[in-house]
């Protein structure tokens, strides 16, 4: 996204300030489950979510503008595999080999729609 978000360093610096909770929203139909959970998201300015989308996520917990606004979703269906990858493979490794089998119940959670 360098070069294509404004304010991209600022995001970088957000994303990494804290604790991270991921998740995969799934469904058993064949409805866009990004789409769907963009529309729940809301906005990606805070202030636009406020005034055009009022009960959607960032709306409700976004702080201001668009860095601080609450939760990251995927812009498209064909990115979603990657960020999975991402988040799921890549630092999972860098965090220790985290393992679902070898560690319980995991600590991320899928949401259905």
């Amino acid at each position: 996204y360098d070069g294509a978000i404004p304010d991209f360093d600022s995001h970088v610096t957000h994303l990494a300030l804290g604790p991270c909770v991921a998740f995969e929203v799934v469904s058993d139909s064949a409805d866009d489950v990004v789409a769907t959970f963009r529309e729940v998201c809301g906005p990606w300015d805070v202030d636009f979510a406020k005034a055009l989308r009022p009960g959607t996520i960032r709306a409700e917990y976004g702080v201001e503008g668009c860095v601080l606004n609450a939760v990251h979703c995927t812009d498209l269906a064909e990115d979603a595999e990657s960020e999975l990858k991402y988040f799921f493979e890549l630092l999972a490794e860098e965090d220790g080999g985290f393992s679902p089998e070898a560690s319980g119940p995991s600590p991320v959670g899928a949401l259905s729609a």
